[in-house]
């Protein structure tokens, strides 16, 4: 704006603050309190380390609706309002879900990621059966259940050991060991459930199928013959009493071939990767008291293992399997999630499957560690840890951060275990008996910090070394506590996040979820859905912005970071099975917001400055600002508007086609000089909303003059 030289005293001298560029936004410090650079609301953009706010990338979708018709929900249709039943003969709710990396793929072989070669899918566990989708051709393929497997309560997936593991809480945990290539008869795993692909010649009865028709689901007895293909299916993992004592000691049991033992035992019950000990060898080549694991099962009757001894004839062995030196083995307590944590599982320690059936211990507070790349055997004595003993503390989750140590994130505690080569020499830490974790799928992993979901906020425990955790003052939220307080905390249990492209990324069920505009759940103070996604820039120690979709029936299941290349991305699975990813140009969203319906949606940006208060009490009168703006690969414009506090007023300004020739085209910089028109108050801030395109704001000044002219004083 003009100026002069010099100004008299009663000369309107204007004074000017500016931003520079942007770090984040905070919503909880009085506005014109903000230090320079932050923003008072961020509403579906994005700030890189560079300082520009930007509207967010549109969510598209890689993979439609899993919920096939609308049978599968069906309301009651006279309030057309909860309860509602499910219909058991179509896909109608998620349960589960995970990343999933083919370990059959060679990565080091793979040259350019954008060819045909894929290593990431995605597994999403339905109803009815599992899908597994290919992110970067979003093709799928399904893995099924057996008929005596059932999915219906809400649970938690992971790959761990080579393997896809579905846990539901007091249910049995069901395994696919990952392959997604056709099997061919005579190389059929004993103990492994299939499902028919192709017939070819193959008689699948002769190995435990009912039928040979294709789509028939059955586990094998035998390694079969012929031409027929099958593709794994999940089972059951091992349940009821472990094994006592098995001693295997037939008569000339053993032959040594080219460094393969075959051992002949009639209904040995061994699977591939068990362990079994030779108490004596006989007059084989085997060495006493070494334990040797199972490689191949090639029948009811026939185990094989590798060793380096000489061949050497049928000779009787004795064998046993390997025992517990405490109060005896268990197989997987039917947990609701697990950690893989030392070449082990660690799992929550609450129900008993000795009988069959899981049967409820009323213990809150343990866990039990797995044997050594065994998923089926668990030390309840040497493994087995409480960390609350008798108290209302209950366990929430668990974090594996170094190569010794398990965080236990109670309710109202944080726990360390310290766990050596051996499970006796575990030693227990307690961090902090001050604050506790809400939600189990908050806790993420940073750098030197373990960033969790509390009842104060998001919380952040810090390494101070290798082995030794401190938390901090004060929760990482502070700044956006506004943001906070708007959770439904009888629902916030249900929150989770990621860390993505040096953000953390926090799902929760927000109040504040929808625009005014759409008249939405905007206005209902409780949400009971996951709605929001609030990201913190772990480069600018800011929190960025609230991400959100302009639908009331938009819900997020989950958040999984998968692919190679350009397809490494955050992905969102819908409460519907779709899977989306920020990839969109333009200012809009390609979502899934009921069965068969992907709508096509606005992204309401809003972006809000500090106060502008000049450093002084005194009224002002605010007369202009400027503004530099970037247009991308598509036009822009958005709407400007003046707020003023003390005395209050909006005064809309125009949009940014008002002060040229129209929108913005495509790249192009742009700086907005305009008139506030003088309005008098103590402080002012510029509010930026209606996008049209991805315009990029990059700086801001404002001008005003000081009204208060008097030269005399007041005594």
């Amino acid at each position: 704006m003009a100026r002069y030289q010099q100004y008299g005293d009663l000369d309107d001298k204007p004074v000017e603050q500016q931003d520079l560029g942007f770090i984040g936004y905070n919503n909880r410090t009085r506005e014109d309190l903000l230090q320079e650079s932050l923003l008072t609301q961020s509403v579906n953009g994005q700030i890189d380390r560079n300082g520009k706010w930007q509207i967010r990338k549109g969510l598209l979708e890689t993979s439609e609706a899993l919920a096939t018709s609308a049978s599968a929900i069906l309301l009651n249709t006279a309030s057309a309002e909860l309860p509602f039943t499910l219909a058991d003969n179509a896909v109608n709710l998620i349960y589960a879900s995970c990343g999933f990396s083919d370990p059959k793929v060679n990565i080091s072989e793979v040259v350019d990621f954008s060819d045909t070669t894929n290593t990431d899918y995605i597994v999403i566990a339905t109803n009815l059966k599992a899908s597994v989708i290919d992110v970067r051709l979003s093709t799928k393929q399904d893995v099924y259940y057996p008929a005596t497997v059932s999915v219906s309560k809400k649970g938690d997936a992971i790959q761990a050991f080579d393997k896809v593991i579905v846990f539901q809480d007091g249910v049995v945990a069901i395994e696919w060991d990952g392959n997604l290539a056709d099997v061919v008869a005579t190389n059929f795993v004993v103990g492994q459930s299939y499902r028919i692909e192709a017939t070819g010649n193959t008689d699948f009865t002769a190995i435990g199928a009912a039928d040979s028709n294709p789509g028939t689901i059955f586990e094998a007895t035998g390694v079969g013959t012929g031409t027929g293909t099958a593709k794994t299916t999940f089972m059951e993992v091992k349940k009821g009493a472990y094994p006592s004592l098995n001693m295997y000691d037939s008569t000339n049991n053993t032959v040594i071939s080219n460094g393969v033992a075959t051992v002949t035992e009639s209904a040995h019950g061994l699977k591939v990767g068990d362990l079994i000990i030779c108490l004596d060898k006989g007059s084989s080549s085997l060495v006493n008291e070494t334990a040797y694991r199972i490689s191949t099962v090639t029948d009811v009757n026939t185990f094989t293992f590798f060793t380096t001894t000489i061949d050497s004839v049928a000779s009787t062995v004795k064998y046993m399997q390997k025992q517990s030196l405490g109060l005896g083995y268990m197989r997987m307590p039917a947990p609701a999630f697990g950690v893989n944590f030392q070449r082990r599982l660690a799992v929550p320690f609450k129900w008993d499957v000795s009988s069959g059936t899981p049967a409820f211990q009323n213990i809150h507070d343990g866990i039990v560690l797995s044997a050594i790349k065994d998923t089926d055997t668990y030390d309840k004595f040497d493994g087995g840890f409480r960390f609350e003993v008798g108290s209302d503390d209950y366990l929430v989750g668990l974090h594996a951060y170094s190569d010794e140590q398990i965080i236990a994130l109670m309710r109202d505690s944080v726990h360390v275990l310290t766990v050596p080569d051996t499970l006796n020499a575990a030693v227990q830490t307690v961090i902090s008996t001050e604050i506790g974790c809400v939600a189990r799928k908050s806790v993420v992993q940073v750098g030197n910090q373990i960033i969790f979901l509390s009842d104060n906020g998001v919380y952040a425990l810090d390494f101070q070394d290798l082995y030794n955790l401190r938390g901090k003052d004060l929760p990482i939220s502070e700044p956006i506590t506004n943001s906070i307080d708007k959770l439904n905390k009888d629902y916030w249990q249900n929150s989770f996040a990621v860390y993505f492209n040096n953000r953390y990324f926090l799902a929760v069920p927000s109040s504040d979820s929808i625009s005014q505009s759409s008249g939405g759940e905007g206005s209902n103070p409780v949400a009971r859905k996951i709605n929001r996604i609030l990201i913190y820039n772990i480069l600018n120690k800011q929190w960025e912005s609230e991400l959100f979709v302009d639908s009331t029936n938009f819900e997020i299941d989950n958040m999984i970071v998968a692919g190679n290349g350009e397809f490494k991305q955050l992905y969102i699975i819908t409460k519907f099975g779709a899977i989306q990813y920020f990839g969109g140009d333009g200012n809009l969203d390609v979502v899934a917001t009921s069965l068969n319906t992907t709508e096509t949606l606005n992204i309401p940006g809003i972006v809000e400055t500090r106060g502008y208060n000049f450093g002084t009490t005194e009224i002002k009168k605010f007369s202009r600002f400027e503004l530099q703006v970037e247009s991308g690969n598509e036009s822009v414009d958005f709407d400007i508007t003046a707020l003023v506090q003390d005395i209050d007023l909006v005064s809309e300004l125009g949009k940014v086609s008002d002060f040229s020739d129209g929108n913005l085209q495509q790249n192009e910089d742009f700086y907005v000089r305009g008139r506030i028109g003088n309005p008098r108050g103590y402080t002012c801030k510029l509010r930026f909303d209606n996008f049209e395109g991805r315009p990029t704001i990059k700086t801001l000044k404002m001008s005003a003059n000081n009204t208060l002219k008097s030269t005399d004083t007041i005594e």
